[in-house]
């Protein structure tokens, strides 16, 4: 008897430790599994502390400045383009894209600018209104403003101070930020501590609530634009930054917002409490084996996996509103970036927890009504839980005759030959549209007034009506 109740013990332990292991293996599947996200600190201006001196570091950063990349390392300070947008779940997600200049192909960029088609239309001058003016127009603006409203802010409704403050404002463009490893000479002792560098933040917020709990809102990077600039004729003037302070000011000037100088070269220009910090000297040994963030890595433009798993309902209903297949070609950049990556891409690129919190976002409660509302089920369908997707049904404009081909167009004859070369293929839509794929990518688009067609603004008419631009 004592042998069987020794079995059973020995099985209810077995039991116990499977459930415990199957337990930890859910959790570590929520939170990415092989994944750890880095716990950083930041240092930041307020509305108190206006000025910094710091030091920065990194020998070769890339301020996106001129064409030619440097040979920055990972903790070398970056330039990235960053939004906060809404996701199909309602909440703000951070979203990083390659600067456009560098890769305007993306998907996004490209969903972006599809959006954004224009077209020049004729309107009388309201001064004179014998003269007539060309108007630029954004066509889905008028045509689909809710689609047009989420791509540039956010579906925020336009009294909404954040569409002037706000990055989430700024909608799926988002901003340039600048991204650097520092050292905070008013952080000394957490430096010393640590031996870890901190990251530059626009903005910092110190909220206590009502329960006594501290929260500390982000404002991550500092704007680029002009301030890469201003560093890069510091570092033609004095060189490698990593051997002089730099003394940083937020001006609160729309004109010139920033203020950055050699701080061992001009203390004065320091309040006196930060005088006394500057130092004269390179970087001490001890600094030079602080641990920096790996800016490339935390910062790095964001896997098609997030994108499909947070953006592919919303990507979904511009698809159905314009005919174009994004949602489609984003699954298979996600399936194909999981099959290279492995079985555990598609979880550590979707953490909640990587996305920032901001003060804006604590007030507006990092949700839209726009948003609320996207893919809500119609009136007849049972309630879902919010962690299911709805099922749904989307209309999209699909080809009427697969066998037409670009020759059919009522455009093609009224195309110069360098307007047809341009040309890759043409498919047939509802109505008078036509989908036209175009050998460069690049060039500007809009959309023909008469039967929506998107063409380059540089052709002389519609390819798929023939209307004439003037």
């Amino acid at each position: 008897m004592s042998g069987s109740n020794s079995f059973d013990d020995e099985f209810a332990e077995e039991a116990r430790r499977a459930e415990a292991e199957e337990k930890a293996k859910q959790e570590s599947h929520k939170k990415g599994e092989g994944y750890i996200y880095e716990d950083i600190k930041w240092t930041g201006f307020s509305d108190n502390t206006p000025t910094k001196v710091l030091r920065f570091i990194g020998k070769h950063p890339d301020l996106h400045v001129g064409s030619t990349l440097p040979a920055s390392s990972p903790v070398d300070a970056h330039v990235v383009n960053m939004s906060q947008v809404i996701g199909d779940n309602g909440r703000r997600m951070d979203m990083y894209l390659p600067i456009k200049e560098r890769n305007p192909n993306h998907i996004i960029w490209r969903i972006i600018d599809r959006v954004n088609a224009i077209e020049w239309r004729k309107r009388p001058d309201k001064v004179d209104p014998k003269k007539i003016n060309n108007e630029k127009v954004y066509t889905n603006e008028l045509k689909y403003p809710d689609i047009y409203n989420i791509i540039n802010y956010s579906g925020l409704p336009a009294d909404n101070l954040q569409r002037k403050y706000g990055l989430v404002g700024r909608g799926w463009s988002g901003r340039e930020i600048l991204i650097a490893n520092v050292i905070d000479r008013e952080m000394a002792e957490w430096h010393a501590t640590n031996k870890h560098t901190v990251l530059l933040a626009k903005k910092i917020t110190v909220k206590t609530r009502a329960d006594g709990t501290i929260n500390e809102f982000i404002d991550k990077g500092v704007p680029s634009y002009g301030l890469n600039n201003q560093f890069n004729s510091l570092r033609k003037i004095y060189g490698d930054w990593e051997k002089y302070d730099i003394g940083f000011t937020r001006t609160g000037s729309k004109d010139n917002p920033n203020d950055i100088y050699n701080a061992g070269r001009t203390p004065e220009k320091l309040p006196s409490n930060l005088q006394k910090l500057v130092s004269f000297e390179y970087l001490t040994e001890a600094e030079q084996k602080y641990v920096g963030y790996d800016i490339s890595k935390i910062f790095g433009v964001s896997s098609y996996t997030k994108l499909w798993n947070r953006l592919h309902l919303t990507i979904e209903r511009i698809d159905a509103c314009l005919g174009t297949n994004y949602a489609e070609e984003l699954k298979n950049l996600a399936d194909d970036e999981a099959a290279t990556r492995g079985k555990n891409a598609s979880v550590q690129d979707d953490v909640e927890s990587e996305d920032s919190v901001t003060e804006e976002e604590d007030i507006f409660g990092g949700i839209t009504e726009t948003a609320k509302n996207l893919f809500q089920p119609e009136a007849q369908e049972q309630p879902v839980n919010a962690s299911v997707s709805a099922p749904r049904v989307i209309s999209r404009k699909v080809p009427t005759d697969a066998a037409m081909t670009m020759e059919s167009m009522d455009g093609w004859k009224g195309l110069t030959d360098s307007e047809r070369a341009g040309i890759v293929s043409a498919t047939k839509m509802e109505g008078k549209e036509w989908k036209v794929v175009f050998n460069d990518t690049k060039q500007s688009m809009a959309a023909c007034p008469e039967c929506s067609t998107v063409s380059p603004v540089t052709y002389s008419s519609c390819c798929g009506c023939g209307v004439k631009f003037s």
